[in-house]
């Protein structure tokens, strides 16, 4: 009963049993015109005979009629069959000796057989209709299906009507859709790979480059131990550079590639950024740096905790280095919806013309020694664990970033 839900099939099949009652109401009107006919013959024949008997024995003419249109005596049949037989006349006398009852017969015949000729190619032809339609919709489909395999993602079937090809049109549709969003998220990663294949190269290329010439110099035989020392501990540094930025890099190319799964749970923020503090402890002393902490009661986030430290590390860091001799910020402020994070600075400051960069990977302004990492890095953590960063800042008077998580 599935099938004959199929609303082109059903057409079809309403449009044959019309046909075909057609057809019928057709032989039927043939059967009754043939069959009056008969009867017309059948009391023209008996008529004549009435007058001619009657003609010939006018004093038995009420028997004569009384007799033709009586019920039929079988001893009386008997009795005439075996006069006719005499004449050579029987019940097996072909049709063509019986004069209008063979054209009738044979008038009868030869409409009904016209009738089903006829009706018989109109059904052929409504199949043929069906199934060219058919046809055409699957070579619409072969066709999308080839433009599809050639890139093509635009193509669309264009299948309105009710009925299962309907559902093929949408469900071809689903289909290109997966198609090219998985074809476009190869391409992204095809360009993703090249772009960090080309942005690790580069970013080695300074720190490789000169550990090289240290190495060189120091193979030197006119380089004094003090010297080899300080290109040692040069090396010593670019190495420790390079290490950070591939570490940077290959976290950045995880998140941005969502190739890592973070471990989201309810975390203290005043106990990540005590740790964070901790950590940069020796980089404040350094450069002569004070941290004040605000901590806040119940600072509670769902987020990675180790990811969320790395981000603040970076922020905090970025920071210190740029606010020598002064003083670094961190309090937190809390609402209903969102937990924020605010790390102020009094240090030299962000141009104006520089703002909207500075979480760009690889941006460094104006400074040679920014290598342009942290900033992004922490940046795509933070929106992995579902908040936002935003900066404000003046040239020569400090910047203030503010982390929201929600």
């Amino acid at each position: 009963m599935e099938l004959y839900k199929n609303s082109e099939i059903k057409k079809t099949l309403i449009i044959i049993v019309i046909t075909n009652l057609i057809t019928f109401a057709i032989l039927t009107l043939v059967f009754f015109i043939s069959y009056d006919k008969l009867k017309i013959d059948y009391i023209e024949n008996k008529a004549y005979t009435i007058g001619s008997l009657s003609s010939k024995y006018p004093n038995l003419e009420n028997d004569i009629v009384s007799l033709s249109f009586s019920n039929v005596n079988k001893k009386d049949l008997d009795y005439g069959l075996d006069i006719i037989k005499d004449y050579g006349y029987s019940t097996k006398l072909n049709m063509k000796f019986i004069g209008n009852f063979n054209n009738i017969f044979v008038i009868t015949c030869i409409f009904i057989g016209i009738i089903m000729i006829v009706f018989t190619f109109i059904n052929i032809e409504i199949s043929n209709i069906y199934h060219r339609k058919v046809c055409i919709k699957l070579n619409r489909l072969t066709n999308a299906s080839k433009e599809i395999l050639a890139c093509n993602y635009d193509v669309d079937i264009d299948e309105y009507e009710e009925g299962e090809f309907s559902k093929i049109s949408y469900a071809f549709g689903q289909m290109r859709d997966v198609i090219k969003n998985q074809m476009n998220n190869i391409n992204k990663e095809k360009e993703f790979l090249v772009r960090i294949i080309s942005d690790i190269s580069h970013q080695l290329k300074t720190p490789l480059a000169s550990t090289m010439i240290f190495n060189e110099i120091m193979l030197s035989e006119n380089v004094d131990e003090l010297q080899k020392y300080k290109f040692l501990k040069a090396s010593k540094t670019q190495l420790e550079r390079m290490e950070w930025m591939i570490k940077s890099l290959l976290n950045l190319s995880k998140i941005d590639a969502k190739a890592i799964k973070l471990k989201k749970n309810e975390v203290n923020l005043n106990l990540i950024i005590r740790e964070v503090l901790t950590s940069l402890d020796m980089l404040s002393v350094e450069n002569n740096v004070e941290i004040v902490f605000e901590e806040k009661d119940k600072a509670i986030i769902c987020g990675d905790k180790e990811w969320i430290r790395e981000a603040l590390i970076n922020i905090v860091k970025n920071s210190i280095e740029h606010s020598k001799n002064s003083s670094v910020r961190v309090s937190i402020e809390k609402s209903k919806v969102f937990t924020k994070v605010i790390i102020k600075d009094n240090g030299e400051g962000i141009k104006k013309e520089d703002i909207p960069n500075i979480f760009n990977r690889f941006y460094r302004s104006n400074k040679p020694n920014s290598v342009g990492i942290g900033l992004s890095l922490s940046k795509s953590i933070i929106e992995a664990n579902n908040g936002y960063i935003e900066v404000s800042s003046e040239l020569g008077g400090g910047s203030e970033f503010r982390v929201v998580f929600y």
